[in-house]
């Protein structure tokens, strides 16, 4: 099946409203239960045969088509306007859509992803032109260029000047509304569109005779456009090879508010211990599966890649359905080569110091990773989960299966792109199975990863905490040892043992309004922990004793927290954003994932009470379902 990239119009920002990390076990227990409903619905994808009549091919949204963009079934060269050379709708083979505000994309030769785009200007189509027209002129024979924020198809009228009005209703409405529009008498289209650099010109995709469109702009004040031309504020320049041996460390994400407070504070953290004498780290990427840039384009640099499931831009209960195809997508690009070797890293680390060039494998198909205690491959569910799928396909044993997942992880590029296609594949392979969905739950990728790794027989050295060189957990574990990060997963509450009172507390789903507030976040210098007494004993919120070492972890952890959020642009509004308000635009999800999550929860509901009737409660737990009123995030309860 050929995946297509959603369509998501400039006047709505997609935005990942991903539940992430779950806070108590119950809620962790809803949430893997929760799969049985929207476990069939990751498989959606989009087909480009079939995009004419319905973008969303899922079995489970078969009656449910919707038409977001093309629906005449046309090709596009550029997202950003219409057809050149007609506008008939003779040609039924789209491209894929990768679309925003001066981030175009560039004519497609296959149907299959669009080329992930950088936030750099390498990303800018298009010729300048018309820079004397006036707002009353239609420019008769003329298509002007810029980014959709209407499809013709969703705005037929009766003439040039009703189009016109269209266009002026909707920058008068919306912060980044039309200024451009573009009109056929034959079909009576009236595209939408808007161009950020009028200043310099109006550009045109195509003028002079047998042009079947007039075009005209509405004139008015420039509002900064969230997605203005800058370049990646990484100090390497984009797609320099680093010669010798050297690390490039690449996050993947969705782009949802939670994760992102994350990223700004892991990607400053990166700028300080890089450079240290000697360091290895020599670029970073945030890989973005998403529809559409967000708000951290400026700040982080990243590159797009489409998701298989758009619906993760808004929700979907499990936000790392894509990370695997997304590395798959990223590999095939010239950013994926500028260092000997890649570590796979995760938003809630930060960096204590430079990774230690001893970490970085010699060997070929060897790999440094971290050991997590929960990834059992004998585990007897487990077990009979891969060998009912027949997942490791004689290529490998259980015994060869390494306990860890694909974060934090270094392995040579060539290793990881012998992996990363079958990692993918094992994630589509268990997506329609009711029975691994349930029992390999949120540790579906990391199994998926690890078994990979087994089958490409990868050996993965995993030298415990403390002389781990990659990462330690804090409070779990008490010892810093030899490790770079510090992963803060597991959320201290400190509590007196005398009073039961809580006295301090750090958890990335309490801090800063929470796992479903909007973003940006506003975030502040974290308070210090309470120094170690004898005396007075403390606890965390699991009744764990807190000792001097564990503690000390807590200030460790906080400190380089800290020095994170210090360094920070601003403390709220993301680098290469005005204000809150415009960058709190560009973190929103397009209306039409929004249209989309809506359906599927629907389903859900439909389902689970259909699951209820047969004795079963399949949402036990579970109550982050995030729906929208206005743009602002509300949870309710299925």
């Amino acid at each position: 099946m050929v995946r297509q990239t959603l369509f998501a119009s400039s006047r709505g920002r997609a935005a990942g409203r991903g539940s992430g990390a779950l806070s108590s076990a119950s809620f962790r227990l809803g949430a893997l239960v929760l799969g049985i409903i929207f476990g069939a619905y990751a498989g959606i994808s989009l087909n480009s045969a079939s995009l004419t009549n319905s973008l969303l091919s899922s079995h489970l949204l078969a009656k449910e088509q919707l038409e977001f963009l093309n629906r005449d079934g046309r090709a596009h060269a550029s997202v950003a306007s219409p057809p050149v050379s007609d506008d008939s709708n003779s040609h039924t083979t789209p491209t894929t859509l990768l679309e925003h505000p001066t981030l175009e994309t560039k004519p497609s030769s296959t149907t299959r992803s669009a080329q992930p785009q950088r936030t750099d200007a390498s990303a800018r189509t298009g010729s300048s032109g018309n820079a004397a027209v006036t707002e009353s002129e239609v420019l008769q024979e003329t298509e002007l260029d810029g980014s959709v924020v209407m499809p013709g198809l969703d705005n037929l009228v009766e003439s040039a000047a009703e189009c016109q009005r269209s266009c002026r209703a909707s920058f008068d409405q919306n912060i980044v509304g039309c200024n451009v529009w573009v009109y056929s008498e034959r079909t009576r289209q009236c595209w939408l569109k808007r161009q950020d650099d009028v200043a310099n010109g109006l550009r045109s995709r195509a003028k002079g005779h047998g042009v079947p469109w007039s075009s005209g702009y509405i004139k008015g004040p420039i509002v900064t456009n969230p997605f203005q031309e800058q370049n990646v504020t990484d100090t390497t320049p984009p797609f320099e090879v680093i010669p010798g041996l050297s690390v490039h460390v690449v996050v993947t994400s969705n782009g949802n508010p939670y994760m992102n407070w994350q990223m700004r504070l892991y990607y400053q953290s990166y700028l300080r211990v890089r450079q240290e004498p000697g360091s290895v780290l020599k670029a970073l990427t945030r890989v973005l599966h998403r529809s559409t840039p967000d708000e951290l384009m400026f700040e982080v640099p990243s590159v797009v890649i489409p998701p298989l499931h758009v619906e993760c831009d808004a929700y979907c209960w499990y936000p790392v359905e894509d990370r695997a195809q997304a590395i798959v997508d990223w590999l095939k690009t010239e950013d994926s080569r500028r260092c000997s070797h890649i570590m796979l890293a995760e938003t809630d680390y930060v960096f204590h110091k430079s990774l230690s060039s001893s970490a970085i494998p010699r060997q070929p198909r060897t790999a440094v990773g971290f050991p997590f205690h929960y990834i059992a491959p004998k585990y007897p569910r487990v077990k009979a989960i891969v060998e009912r799928l027949n997942l490791l396909e004689g290529e490998a044993t259980l015994d060869d299966v390494p306990s860890t997942g694909n974060a934090p992880f270094i392995i040579s590029h060539d290793d990881l792109s012998e992996v990363a296609p079958l990692w993918a594949k094992l994630m589509q392979d268990t997506i329609h199975d009711r029975e691994a969905v349930i029992g390999l739950g949120w540790l579906r990728d990391m199994y998926a990863f690890s078994i990979a790794l087994a089958r490409r027989k990868i050996k993965v050295d995993l030298t415990p905490v403390p002389r781990n060189l990659l990462m330690t957990q804090p409070p779990h574990d008490d010892q810093l040892g030899e490790a770079a990060m510090l992963h803060y997963t597991w959320g201290a509450l400190v509590y007196t043992v005398n009073g039961n009172q809580k006295i301090w507390e750090f958890d990335k789903r309490l801090a800063w309004g929470g796992q479903n507030a909007p973003s940006p976040r506003k975030m502040e210098i974290i308070p210090r922990p309470p120094d170690f007494d004898p005396k007075e004993p403390l606890r965390l919120q699991d009744n764990m004793q807190i000792t001097r070492a564990r503690l000390n972890m807590l200030h460790v952890l906080t400190s380089d927290l800290n020095l994170a959020i210090a360094a920070l642009p601003d403390k709220q509004i993301p680098q290469g954003f005005p204000d809150a308000k415009t960058a709190h635009v560009a973190s929103l999800p397009s209306k039409e994932v929004k249209a989309l999550v809506n359906k599927m929860q629907e389903k859900a509901r439909k389902d689970a009470q259909f699951e209820k009737s047969r004795g079963i409660d399949p949402v036990y737990g579970v109550v982050g379902v995030v729906l929208w009123e206005e743009g602002q995030p509300k949870s309710k309860a299925l």
